[in-house]
Order: structure tokens, then C-alpha cells, then sequence
């Protein structure tokens, strides 16, 4: 079992769930993001499942569970090497780690932006970085009267 995630940001919630990306942003290729502090990177499995797993060291090989299974000029991975696996979710629209507690993250469902999914509603994705304080943003964010 993954241990809980860690904390680099510890004035906002961790035991939610975070969009990290557009559905269509994860494929095969990693992609990299940042939750809550945190380098994750994103993938799909050849079975097309999403994995989020912490940056690990470049060139090191890591399952979906977040354990290392290869490293370059090494015959042998060291005993327990791993990077963090998050719990994610892809509900077709956006793509939710949860950032906190993996065994809590079953008691709490992703929301469901169903809008997103409505032809009859409009909408424009993109991801933009913006140098502002997490706690700024949540506030502006959650205040939108």
C-alpha cells in the first residue's frame, strides 16, 4: 500500500481531488504537471487506464503501483525504490488525483463536471501557470458571485 502523499503545500485540503489535466491531454507519452507543489507525471497503460505517479529519478522504470522495476547500468533495482502512485480518476472530461490519504480517496468520489460533457453547453480548455499563491487562487476561484 502507498504511503499518504507528501505534503508541500500544507495551508490548502489534501484529502480531495485535484483536475491535473484534459482527458485528452494524458496518451501514452509522460506528462508532467504539478499538484499542490508536487512534480507528477501522467500516463495512459496500453489498456488506456490513467496512472499519476510522483516524478521519479530520470531514466529509473516505474510500474503503475509506483514501484521501480529497472534501473539504467544496474542488473538489480535497489529493495524499495518506489516513487508515490496516486489514486487518479478519468470521469472523459478531466483527469482528478486525489493528493491525499490513498485509502481514503474510495470514500470520496471525483466531482462530476457533467457540463463539460453537455453539447449544449461551450466550453475552451488550455493550461496556463500562473505566479500566484494556491490559496490565492482557491479563494478567487471559489468566490466567483
Amino acid at each position: 500500500m502507498n504511503s499518504p502523499s507528501p505534503r508541500r503545500c500544507p495551508d490548502v485540503p489534501h484529502e480531495a481531488w485535484y483536475a491535473a489535466a484534459a482527458t485528452e491531454e494524458v496518451g501514452r507519452q509522460p506528462l508532467a504537471r504539478r499538484v499542490l507543489g508536487v512534480p507528477v507525471v501522467l500516463y495512459r497503460t496500453t489498456s488506456g487506464e490513467v496512472v499519476a505517479l510522483e516524478a521519479g529519478y530520470t531514466g529509473f522504470r516505474y510500474a503503475p503501483d509506483g514501484r521501480c522495476v529497472g534501473v539504467p547500468t544496474q542488473e538489480h533495482v535497489p529493495i524499495g525504490a518506489m516513487v508515490h502512485a496516486y489514486p487518479v480518476t478519468d470521469d472523459g472530461s478531466l483527469v482528478w488525483i486525489w493528493a491525499g490519504d490513498p485509502r481514503l480517496a474510495r470514500l470520496q468520489p471525483a466531482p462530476d463536471p457533467a457540463w463539460l460533457r453537455d453539447p449544449a453547453w461551450s466550453s475552451f480548455g488550455g493550461a496556463w501557470e500562473t505566479n500566484a499563491d494556491v490559496r490565492l487562487l482557491l479563494d478567487n476561484f471559489a468566490d466567483i458571485t
